[in-house]
């Protein structure tokens, strides 16, 4: 990438976070170029960002697009496929994004924030009696419902209870178009109906984004079925 490029997409990206959550000093690119998995060789990101809100996601992937700069999200950096860094480009921190916005015990449902760790929600669920039906993905705790939804396609979850995209009822998710377009599948689409439901208002779009290891659009909320 062109440095000029990069230095124009920091400054605007700068005015969207504020100087607190955006850099480009070394000490951070090197903490930030490695994954649990000790094979990979580091790779250095040009821009670490970590927003807060879904907007700020939408308004860093637009100034992206205007300077045709790729972006990788990153979650807890818990893999082991050497998905959570970048050489070059920038880095997308989500841990920020770590609320647990709505628990539902009448309709079964939990709305997160896609930056919370695994472990994070399963203590918070723990004293109300109820549980997402698995522990996350083979990374664990550590993991970000966010990471766990984009790696986990098979092999992670539990027998009983299905397994971790299984339990994905929707995301709210911001798409790489220039536009930067939030959408929200499932029931949660329909601004007049509950997100309990994966397949009420539409086709299966929240398959798409299951297991697609951040591919297709940066995941920023998730409701989950809870038991």
């Amino acid at each position: 990438l062109k440095m000029s490029k990069v230095k124009e997409a920091y400054k605007e990206i700068e005015n969207v976070l504020g100087a607190d959550y955006i850099t480009d000093k070394d000490f951070m690119k090197a903490a930030y170029s490695r994954n649990v998995d000790p094979a990979f060789p580091d790779r250095w990101a040009d821009i670490i960002v970590r927003p807060e809100t879904t907007e700020e996601v939408s308004d860093i992937v637009k100034i992206a697009n205007k300077y045709k700069i790729p972006i990788v999200p990153r979650g807890g950096g818990a893999d082991l496929v050497g998905g959570a860094a970048t050489e070059g480009g920038i880095l997308m921190d989500l841990t920020k994004m770590n609320k647990i916005l709505e628990i539902n015990k009448d309709d079964y449902y939990v709305i997160v924030e896609c930056g919370i760790t695994w472990g994070d929600l399963v203590s918070q669920l723990h004293p109300t009696g109820y549980t997402t039906g698995t522990i996350g993905p083979g990374s664990g705790y550590a993991a970000t419902i966010g990471g766990g939804l984009s790696n986990s396609t098979a092999g992670s979850g539990s027998t009983k209870y299905g397994l971790v995209p299984d339990i994905c009822l929707g995301v709210e998710v911001v798409l790489p178009n220039p536009q930067g377009t939030i959408i929200k599948t499932g029931a949660a689409a329909n601004k007049y109906a509950k997100p309990f439901c994966r397949y009420g208002v539409a086709p299966d779009f929240t398959g798409l984004f299951m297991g697609d290891v951040g591919t297709m659009g940066i995941k920023t909320k998730a409701f989950l079925r809870i038991w």
